[in-house]
């Protein structure tokens, strides 16, 4: 599996440096310098306002094409994003159960990783949500706690060992991934095991609700 982010997320930042800042640096100096024209007076100066309005209408012009550059690339980071979280699902469930949850959502592959989080998450006990939300501590609080996010002390447990382990956290969204990781204390050989036991029992319980409501329209028709 290849992940093919990275190359964008230079070409974004590239934009970012070399083109986006230096226009918004140009378009400032130059309405700085409007300004200056105006608050002077001078009719030397105003004589200069035409060709500084026509170098500012060029430097917007600038500013607008990196604004959509800027986001023709962030929309197209944000797909391959989420065809690699789709080839992770895939790798972590295997192709006969991921063809399965693809049928189960139509084809429509905006719907097949927020349906399995949604799946693994609704699975997750009550009990152990609440308490992650009771305890819950952000880094900014463990910073000034002077306790590393990664800290033992804050999540024990085995760290990821396998393949199958890190495709599952490449799809699972943050909020989901740090649920999991504080109700298994870390462990992602419980992680993994449980989210497969969540994934597998609802896609193949909706493939038996689906026939057996085909079961019954066929009774109900004889």
């Amino acid at each position: 599996m290849s992940y093919q982010t990275d190359g964008l997320h230079q070409e974004l930042d590239c934009i970012d440096r070399y083109q986006l800042n230096p226009t918004l640096f140009e378009l400032n100096v130059l309405l700085e310098l409007v300004e200056l024209i105006n608050k002077e007076g001078s009719t030397c100066l105003k004589n200069k306002m035409g060709p500084v309005k026509d170098l500012i209408n060029s430097a917007y012009k600038k500013l607008a094409y990196a604004n959509l550059e800027t986001t023709k690339l962030l929309f197209k980071r944000d797909e391959l994003e989420d065809c690699n979280k789709r080839h992770s699902l895939g790798d972590f469930l295997g192709s006969s159960l991921y063809e399965k949850l693809r049928k189960k959502c139509d084809s429509n592959f905006d719907l097949i990783i927020p349906f399995a989080n949604q799946i693994i998450q609704s699975l997750v006990p009550q009990n152990k949500c609440t308490m992650y939300q009771e305890s819950y501590i952000d880094a900014a609080t463990l910073e000034k706690l002077d306790i590393p996010v990664s800290s033992p002390a804050v999540f024990p447990g085995k760290p990821k060992t396998n393949d199958r382990q890190y495709s599952l956290s490449r799809f699972l969204n943050y909020d989901l991934q740090k649920l999991l990781v504080f109700s298994f204390y870390g462990d992602w050989n419980s992680i993994e095991k449980f989210c497969m036991q969540a994934l597998t029992k609802q896609i193949q319980s909706s493939e038996y609700g689906e026939t057996s409501d085909a079961k019954e329209k066929d009774q109900g028709c004889s």
